[in-house]
């Protein structure tokens, strides 16, 4: 059940939000610099993106300034 809930979050997100999403899947701990870097996506943008992630609790944020890091 867990795991169609989550399939059914990764479903409605739009595909920069999506691959966003996959990255910090894959890369627990990663900055927003580096998935900006990794990505090609604007940090302006993936800034927002995570921003919108944390508050609908789909990754969590870890720290805060500088060493800001996400999760799932």
């Amino acid at each position: 059940m867990i795991k169609l809930t989550t399939s059914a979050k990764e479903n409605s997100l739009a595909p920069k939000e999506k691959s966003i999403y996959m990255f910090v899947e894959n890369h627990p701990g990663c900055q927003s610099g580096e998935i900006a870097e990794k990505l090609n996506i604007p940090l302006g943008t993936v800034k927002r993106i995570l921003t919108y992630l944390v508050n609908e609790k789909q990754i969590i944020k870890h720290g805060s300034g500088p060493g800001t890091n996400y999760s799932l």
